[in-house]
């Protein structure tokens, strides 16, 4: 009981504390929503705090009732954790605001979003939200302290089942300057181009109840002299007190029949005060230098009709000269494809220029410029609203382009009747060429470009008839072609396009998400999360034909080994034996669970959530004011990667504690971990590895890191549930840790008395999410659970080994695949190994000769070889029988036939051998003999001789006839008819070595 009384007291405590903040620094707030179909609808919500509050935290309340008996309520959650700053304020004083502890004013935004069905259809839903309570420093409004804030919008969905309502773009707690003219829009952007009609009303407060105001203040003038376009929305005013003043408008929406739609409003405060500045002039921005096909209505209003264009300028000034200008616009989203450049910084001028499209008469077209001073600290504003009219003409659609046999989609608009007619071109043939006439949407299908007429029933000043040109061009094709269909993470997939005829084509591909480049044929696609991606091509051919295709690529949830090959040598000599390998990186594991590759060696951190949010002491993982806790935090995988964390090693936790409310230990603290595929937590899952305890754990202010016996590994890919539970037999007071707000169920929590802390069975969810700490390292691959597949095989002794030797027959490429047996996921890796052999090979010259004989060797080797050694096979001449010269010389000084011997080396050592043979001879000599007998064994005069260079001969019978004369020593005499008997010989000679031979003498001719 002592405990019951304690917690509602805190409880209550905390309530008037948080509505005594609100009380002084809620500022304002609108609400919007958007149709989703099927009677859904996404709720929006936009809060405005003066920086010296609170956070309004995580969630609110949406209430909802319907006139026709439907009630509901939708929780929104906060999409920008800890707010906005939107404060006034120029860029270099932005740090001196309330907001980031300085003095200046300062305002965030928070903006909640959520969905909710609203069912059954109904004239009049209501969808309200209320806080107390509002600034005591307002002046319009009586006791303004003790009122509550009230915002509302509604909606009509049996008149329209699908409405999306106006929304609020400009900015929304002005600070204004007493005594000068105030322009201001609330830049209002309505997507279905209904009619919008604008007033003030009355400040609400809790269930709808109209506040009073104070004497001299209404809700039509909450500012005296204050005036508001029904039409456009903006407000004028000059005001002449100092202070805060509320300002609530109502936006009516109706559709073309003039139903209501629905309402919203905007509750603001805008704050006058004394300024020093001028703001920009109230007079200025009116257009100016107008062109194109539409006319000016207006200072600021142009009237133009659909398919024209309006080109303007617009000049806006300050009195400070040394103010410098800049626009606010919402320009771009109220028109699309609309431009604005400005030039000049005082006076600047903005040129506006923008196509009225098809469709876009009746919308709404009207949008706002807000200027900007630059003053600081507090920047004054001017808003300005231009109104442009548009009006209904007829129109075909946009030209086009078709190639070959494409057919092209005409869209009459502006009328109900539309006639076709050709104006150049092959004839119109309905049925054949052109669908249907007359009618709103024809296909054609020129088969050269033709201009097409249409003309309309429309009446009125927009002219009702337009041509469209549709231009035929060549055809072609094309083929998209990708290096897989399936891959593992992180693994790349090559696309290519391929067109016919060849050409300088265009591409685009769409979503460019994992691609190399979205504008080339050939991207990559490096896919990172598991799934089925389809991409488009678009390929636009030089003449303009657009063309598109699609692929499929399949990412696998698992990651490819990190192999890394490495060979014992990588230049080695032809016939020499390596040895390869694979080695491997940090990997990432297959599958979640505790790690058998032992602790991290070394690890990197990792924090999800750098939020500061206390105001709530729940959710925590440290709930001491109970006995019992039990909690389940889920992080997101995409919020690891986002950190650059990738699949390993978690080895340890921590939890950041902002406030130490317990006293006494945690008994039987224990973390578990497990991998997930949940987007969201609603209930306590089961299957949960324990990584820590358990165990006694004391906790501290601060970071308490809990480090694990043993790493979990986690798969890269999966989200990631951590649970904290603890037994105690006693209470003491809860550590408030520091958390961040999720858009999802991110944590769920049980806590009580009594039980088993780590066996509780009903949580509640939470959207406040503790910060973590991780401590992660890649993981030690699993070698065993890996395929491995080397090639080319010739030579590799073991090509499914993780290690095997390599014989080289030359230079070598070897690729390894591995495939991990458990998730079929395969890298490839090369390595090169150079295997060479010099090619050697030498000439001499000459080859022969009489000693002593000097050669020139010519190395004739390949041109790898870079060293030489020379052998010549002279052991005589000694230390001269080598030589290191690449073209050396050599003398030979004695007979006989020597064996030269050339061995050349490359850079890697490696050689190559090849011999060659130089004769040597003696001194020149001749021998002549002085008989010979035809017929016999001698049956020649024959003159023998070495080295003789130069040789003649004559031969005289004994009366001195000349018988025989020849300059060859190789052609003997055969004596010819000649009869036995004594003959005489000259012979002159000259040897190699220069003797000469000067021979004469007898011989005897004898015949058998």
């Amino acid at each position: 009981m002592k405990k019951f009384y304690l917690l509602l007291f805190v409880s209550i405590g905390l309530f008037f504390s948080a509505n005594v903040a609100k009380a002084s620094h809620i500022a304002g707030g609108d609400i919007n929503y958007v149709c989703l179909g099927n009677n859904q609808y996404q709720i929006n919500l936009n809060l405005f705090v003066d920086c010296l509050g609170f956070d309004p935290g995580a969630s609110q309340t949406i209430t909802f009732t319907s006139t026709c008996g439907g009630t509901a309520t939708a929780l929104v959650n906060v999409t920008n954790p800890g707010g906005t700053e939107i404060s006034q304020l120029c860029p270099s004083q932005i740090n001196n605001s309330t907001c980031s502890g300085g003095t200046l004013p300062g305002m965030w935004v928070f903006n909640y979003t959520g969905t909710v069905t609203l069912s059954p259809t109904c004239n009049t839903w209501t969808m309200s939200w209320t806080t107390c309570c509002r600034n005591n420093a307002i002046l319009n409004l009586t006791n303004p302290g003790s009122l509550d804030s009230y915002l509302q919008a509604t909606m009509n969905s049996a008149t329209d089942s699908c409405n999306n309502s106006p929304s609020f773009t400009a900015q929304p707690i002005p600070y204004v300057c007493i005594n000068q003219q105030v322009n201001y829009s609330y830049g209002v952007v309505e997507t279905d181009g209904d009619s919008l009609y604008y007033s003030l009303v009355n400040a609400l407060g809790a269930g709808g109840t109209l506040l009073a105001y104070n004497p001299g203040y209404t809700a039509g003038s909450p500012i005296p002299g204050i005036a508001i376009d029904p039409l456009t929305g903006q407000l004028t005013f000059t005001p002449t007190t100092l202070g805060n003043f509320v300002v609530v408008v109502m936006v009516e929406e109706y559709d073309s029949n003039g139903n209501l739609l629905g309402t919203t409003m905007r509750d603001i405060q805008f704050i006058v005060q004394n300024c020093s500045n001028i703001v920009p002039s109230p007079t200025a921005g009116a257009i100016t230098g107008l062109t194109g096909t539409s006319v000016q209505t207006g200072p600021y209003s142009i009237e133009m009709c659909e398919g024209s264009v309006f080109n303007f300028n617009a000049v806006y000034t300050d009195a400070d000269a040394g103010d410098s200008l800049s626009i606010v616009t919402n320009l771009l989203t109220v028109l699309p494809g609309a431009t604005i450049t400005t030039s000049g910084a005082n006076p600047m001028t903005a040129n506006i220029i923008w196509t009225a499209p098809g469709g876009s008469a009746n919308t709404n077209t009207t949008f706002s410029v807000t200027v900007n001073d630059g003053a600081c600290p507090v920047q004054g504003q001017q808003t300005f609203v231009y109104d442009i009219n548009v009006l209904p003409r007829t129109l075909g659609g946009p030209d086009q382009i078709i190639c070959g046999s494409q057919t092209a989609q005409l869209t009459g608009t502006g009328g109900s009747v539309f006639n076709w007619a050709v104006l150049s071109g092959p004839p119109m043939a309905v049925g054949t060429n052109f669908s249907c006439n007359p009618c709103a949407n024809p296909i054609a299908s020129p088969s050269a470009t033709t201009v097409y007429e249409v003309t309309s029933d429309l009446s009125g000043t927009c002219v009702n008839k337009d041509t469209i040109t549709i231009t035929v061009v060549p055809d072609y094709s094309f083929t998209v072609s990708q290096s897989a269909a399936t891959t593992c993470l992180t693994q790349p997939i090559q696309l290519n396009v391929t067109p016919t005829p060849a050409g300088v084509y265009t591409y685009s591909w769409s979503p460019s998400t994992y691609l190399s480049s979205s504008t080339i044929a050939n991207p990559t696609a490096t896919i990172n999360a598991p799934g089925t991606y389809t991409y488009t091509v678009t390929v636009t051919s030089p003449q303009g034909c657009v063309k598109t295709d699609v692929v499929s690529i399949t990412a696998n949830p698992s990651f490819p080994p990190n192999a890394l090959p490495f060979v014992s040598d990588t230049s080695v000599c032809i016939g020499e034996a390596v040895n390869l390998g694979v080695t491997f990186g940090s990997s990432v594991p297959s599958v979640c669970g505790l790690t058998a590759s032992g602790p991290c060696a070394a690890t990197l951190q990792y924090q999800v959530g750098n939020g500061a949010l206390t105001t709530n002491a729940y959710p925590t993982p440290y709930t001491s004011f109970w006995e019992d806790g039990r909690s389940q935090m889920l992080y997101l995988a995409s919020e690891l990667t986002a950190l650059g964390m990738t699949g390993g090693k978690i080895s340890s936790a921590a939890f950041n504690i902002a406030t130490k409310g317990s006293t006494a230990p945690f008994t039987g603290f224990t973390i578990k971990m497990k991998c997930t595929s949940l987007t969201s937590l609603a209930t306590y899952q089961a299957g949960m590895t324990t990584v820590y305890g358990p165990v006694t754990a004391t906790t501290a202010v601060g970071w308490n890191t809990y480090n694990f016996p043993t790493a979990y590994e986690w798969d890269g890919i999966s989200n990631i549930i951590v649970e904290v539970c603890y037994d105690n037999n006693a209470w003491t007071g809860n550590d408030v840790v520091q958390k961040t707000a999720t858009a999802f169920n991110s944590v769920i929590l049980q806590y009580t008395d009594g039980a088993t802390g780590c066996a509780l069975t009903a949580p509640t969810t939470y959207t406040e999410r503790p910060n973590i700490r991780f401590q992660a390292c890649g993981a030690v691959p699993d070698t065993s659970a890996y395929v491995y597949s080397w090639t080319p095989t010739p030579g590799v002794s073991s090509p499914s080994s993780q290690f095997t030797p390599a014989t080289l027959g030359g230079n070598t490429t070897y690729t390894v695949v591995v495939t991990n047996s458990t998730s079929g996921c395969a890298d490839t890796a090369t390595i090169n190994v150079n295997a060479t052999s010099p090619a050697v090979s030498f000439t001499a010259s000459p080859t022969s000769g009489f000693y002593p004989l000097n050669v020139q060797f010519t190395n004739t080797s390949s041109s790898n070889v870079v060293n030489v050694i020379w052998n010549f096979g002279d052991t005589i001449s000694g230390a001269n029988n080598t030589s290191t010269l690449f073209d050396p010389t050599h003398v030979f000084a004695q007979e006989g036939t020597y064996t030269v011997t050339l061995v050349g080396v490359d850079a890697n050592g490696c050689t190559d051998t090849v011999t060659g043979t130089i004769e040597v001879t003696g001194q020149s000599a001749m021998f002549i003999p002085n008989v010979f007998t035809p017929g016999g064994q001698n049956p020649t005069f024959k003159v023998s001789g070495v080295g003789i260079t130069e040789y003649s001969i004559q031969i005289f019978d004994r009366w001195g006839l000349k018988l025989y004369e020849s300059g060859d020593i190789n052609s003997p005499w055969n004596g010819g008819d000649s009869n036995d008997g004594t003959y005489f010989f000259m012979i002159k000679a000259k040897g190699i070595e220069g003797k000469e031979y000067d021979e004469k003498g007898y011989l005897q001719l004898i015949r058998n």
